[in-house]
């Protein structure tokens, strides 16, 4: 039952923890992609 319970806390913890992430990683990815563009754009001119 311990073992069972520890999986089942583990998986809990899993996605409450992706929650978090996700839309920090999102933010990184947009700011990336924002950055990206701006560098392309200066690089034309």
């Amino acid at each position: 039952i311990y073992h069972n319970f520890r999986l089942q806390n583990t998986s809990e913890t899993w996605s409450l923890i992706k929650k978090i992430i996700t839309p920090i990683l999102h933010v990184e990815v947009a700011i990336f992609n924002c950055a990206h563009d701006r560098y392309i754009s200066t690089d034309e001119i």
